[in-house]
């Protein structure tokens, strides 16, 4: 507890404390019971009904020690009053604080965030209330947020985790302020004693103050781990250490707060610094705007970047930076990308990837007067290697055709996969049937070559279809079943063979 200058103006402290008790009291027990009524379709109800009955019973005996105050407090000395004052902010805080562990679900922390509301609100009220005598407040504020703080910490996911930093750094500017609002407070009655004479009543807020909690507020408001908070000039104003860890900023730069360094050293690990920067000038330029970015390291990492301007009343006095590692997010969309495009036992692009990128093949043949063909093959007596040898034989040669394909053909022809046996080959600007018919008579070549599994060979051959655009279809589906068809009209024939949809190649060969 801050020294104090004399007996008055300990009494003249108490006395503010005493006179508020009534009003504080009231609101605190009028919220717990809105807090209830919101949350008595998701908490525990015998939980919400012994927080609130220990709220009730708390709140009830302060009542009563401020009607002693009014009939006795002259007579009983000034450390006893606050001793029972200390102690009674004490009980409240833990009453609040225990909220946090009993009543708030973070499995449902949507619904429950009328309850975080109400601490945060009553921690924050109680900062001008309580600040004449700084260990009233902490008595009160730490016992009311410290629980809430430690519970989200130990959810361990990352919402959580945020609500307990967010949290935290409430508490901190909370302290802040009500230790300046103390000071300010006991320096007036201090000037008032001594002087004999009337102080204006305290005004609280000035712009040193004003800066604190809008700072506080830009934190409170902020979603990614990493925080970074600049000035109109772009000097840093302030970071958090989880920005610099995300950042790996030199500990020379930390020491220095080298604005033109951090800089330097950012960009640097960017794999395009140049847009990063004209992206920072222009919010320069245009300090009202918010903007939300996607960045990336050369590092293989990736951070989601949200900038928001930091105001002091309606003056935009700087800006606030967060950063979010999404680096593990990213790899996961790009896995199901992949898997949503690729067959899975044999690697080559499945049936929806063939048919993008058939379509886009389709669009750019239509614009620059060139022709598309596509090869439909199956499989001739695959049947036999599953019924014969198993499944697991049968996958082997499906595994063991589509990497003769791949490696056989060309480079630029386009293998997929439509599933069971059949494969398919996309080849763009092609001149003539010729062209086709011998892509086709490869194939066939490569998959009439014996397969062996294990202890077993397996001899098969391949039927194709082949349509060309446009004599067959400008569409994926018309292409797509005027070679399924000449395929099967291909296997109707001999084996080895290939069979085009229409036009002057039309028999089979």
């Amino acid at each position: 507890m801050a020294a104090h200058p004399s007996e008055n103006v300990f009494r003249q402290q108490l006395a503010m404390l005493y006179a508020g008790l009534p009003v504080s009291q009231t609101t605190m027990v009028v919220i717990a019971g809105l807090s209830v009524v919101a949350l008595s379709s998701t908490a525990s109800h015998a939980a919400l009904a012994t927080w609130m009955a220990a709220m009730v019973l708390v709140a009830g005996v302060r009542l009563l020690l401020h009607a002693a105050w009014r009939r006795f407090g002259e007579r009983k000395p000034a450390r006893l009053w606050f001793g029972l004052f200390l102690a009674g902010a004490f009980l409240s805080g833990a009453v609040w604080g225990s909220a946090g562990i009993y009543v708030l679900r973070f499995d449902a922390l949507e619904s429950h965030i009328a309850l975080i509301l109400a601490i945060a609100g009553i921690s924050a009220g109680a900062v001008p209330y309580l600040a004449p005598i700084i260990s009233v407040f902490y008595a009160f504020s730490i016992p009311a947020l410290a629980p809430l703080t430690i519970s989200a910490f130990a959810q361990g996911d990352v919402l959580a985790r945020n609500l307990g930093v967010f949290t935290l750094l409430f508490l901190t500017g909370m302290i802040i302020i009500a230790r300046r609002n103390n000071a300010t407070i006991t320096e007036a009655l201090k000037l008032r004693h001594e002087n004999g004479g009337l102080l204006e009543d305290l005004r609280s807020t000035n712009e040193g103050l004003q800066h604190t909690l809008a700072l506080l507020e830009g934190v409170l408001n902020s979603t990614a781990d990493g925080l970074l908070v600049l000035d109109r000039s772009g000097h840093v104003v302030t970071w958090n250490r989880r920005f610099l860890e995300m950042w790996r900023v030199p500990e020379q730069t930390e020491r220095t707060r080298d604005d033109r360094a951090l800089c330097t050293w950012i960009t640097g690990q960017l794999t395009d610094p140049d847009t990063f920067v004209n992206r920072v000038q222009a919010l320069n330029a245009h300090p009202e705007e918010h903007s939300s970015d996607e960045i990336a390291c050369a590092d293989g990492r990736v951070f989601a970047g949200v900038s928001i301007p930091h105001r002091v009343g309606d003056r935009v006095v700087g800006r606030v930076w967060s950063f979010e590692d999404v680096t593990e997010q990213k790899r996961t969309e790009h896995y199901l990308m992949q898997s949503a495009y690729r067959d899975a036992l044999t690697g080559l692009p499945n049936r929806k990837h063939l048919t993008d990128e058939l379509q886009e093949a389709l669009s750019r043949s239509a614009r620059h007067g060139r022709r598309v063909a596509l090869l439909f093959m199956d499989l001739d007596g695959f049947k036999q290697v599953n019924d014969r040898a198993g499944h697991h034989s049968g996958d082997a040669v499906l595994a063991e055709a589509a990497r003769r394909l791949r490696r056989g053909l060309r480079e630029t022809d386009f293998v997929a996969r439509m599933g069971g046996d059949e494969f398919v080959v996309l080849i763009e600007d092609v001149q003539s049937s010729a062209e086709a018919a011998t892509a086709a008579e490869k194939a066939i070549a490569l998959l009439s070559e014996p397969f062996v599994v294990g202890n077993a060979v397996f001899m098969l051959s391949a039927s194709v279809g082949i349509s060309m655009s446009p004599a067959d279809g400008e569409r994926v589906d018309q292409l797509l079943k005027s070679a399924d068809e000449a395929m099967y009209r291909a296997k109707r024939g001999r084996q080895r063979a290939y069979h085009f949809a229409t036009g002057a190649a039309d028999a089979p060969t």
